[in-house]
């Protein structure tokens, strides 16, 4: 819990992201499922799935280098 706790600030940057992006991060980082697994939930390809984490660890690193002066 206290982990979780620390990582507030990235969960918060999550949650600006575009859904796609959203949803993969939080199903494969938070909730542990792996890409096959969030490619049937979402009813995607497990290429868009792996796309989509690439992408939105991108997106995230550009949001947190804004907002809390991240390298």
């Amino acid at each position: 819990m206290q982990e979780r706790e620390d990582l507030t600030f990235v969960w918060d940057a999550v949650k600006r992201l575009p859904e796609s992006y959203r949803e993969a991060i939080h199903l494969y980082y938070y909730e542990g499922f792996p890409t096959a697994q969030i490619a049937e939930i979402l009813g995607k390809k497990e290429s868009s799935v792996r796309s989509d984490l690439r992408r939105g660890r991108e997106k995230l690193r550009e949001v947190l280098r804004e907002e809390y002066d991240f390298e």
